[in-house]
This record gives structure tokens, C-alpha cells and sequence, in this order.
């Protein structure tokens, strides 16, 4: 597998590697009581957006993944119809994120993947 480091070089990744990224991210968002949640992710196409999407199917969640061509009011109104507990998304979508996080009430995490807690939680 591979992935696509920062300056844009390809990063090979062996399935261990995946699997162990898969289990220390999923236990740290389950650490913020997120096991069985509603997950939104909007990203270009990476790495972590495929993270972010196996966790939170495996972790018996629900994922709503986000066309990077909505617009903002596309964006929000999926995420409000969907109830979701989480956002992540990359730091291309952070301040349009940013720009209606107060209005999404039922959201109560917002992670960003490129922030480098991304790889603690």
C-alpha cells in the first residue's frame, strides 16, 4: 500500500503498519467516547481519510463521507441531517469547517488530519 507523504513523495506502508494506524486511532477516538458514533469525513483523497473511514465502521459506528465538491451549505445540511458526532477532514476543509462549527450543535469533536495529534489520538 502506499500513501503520499507531506512533499508529496509516496510513502510505502506494509498491511501491519495499517492495521496498527487502524488500532491506536480507533482506540483514541473510543478513549473520547466515540465507539458506536456518527462519523463525517471530507478530505481529498489520502492516507487517513481511508483511517478515518475503517475506524469508524469497525468501531460499529456510522460514517457519512463528504464529496469534496459540496459546497459549504451541502456540507452542513448533510451534517446536521445525519446527526453526526464527528468531523474529520483534512486542513484544505478547515476553515470551511471552522466557518459553521458553531451552528453544528450535535457535533461534539472536530479532528483534523493534518494537526499532529491526528497520529496520538
Amino acid at each position: 500500500m502506499r500513501s503520499i507523504n507531506k512533499d508529496d513523495s509516496l510513502k510505502e506502508i506494509t498491511f501491519s503498519q495499517f492495521y496498527e494506524d487502524n488500532i491506536n486511532f480507533g482506540t483514541g477516538l473510543f478513549s473520547l467516547g466515540l465507539k458506536e458514533k456518527r462519523f463525517a469525513v471530507i478530505s481529498e483523497t489520502r492516507y487517513e481519510w481511508v483511517e478515518a473511514y475503517l475506524v469508524a465502521i469497525m468501531g460499529g459506528g456510522i460514517i457519512v463521507p463528504l464529496d469534496k465538491e459540496l459546497n459549504i451549505e451541502q456540507i452542513k445540511s448533510f451534517i446536521e441531517f445525519a446527526e453526526v458526532d464527528c468531523i474529520v477532514f483534512s486542513s484544505q476543509y478547515r476553515n470551511s469547517i471552522f466557518s459553521i462549527a458553531e451552528q453544528l450543535t450535535n457535533v461534539k469533536f472536530f479532528i483534523d488530519m493534518d494537526d499532529e495529534e491526528f497520529d496520538d489520538l
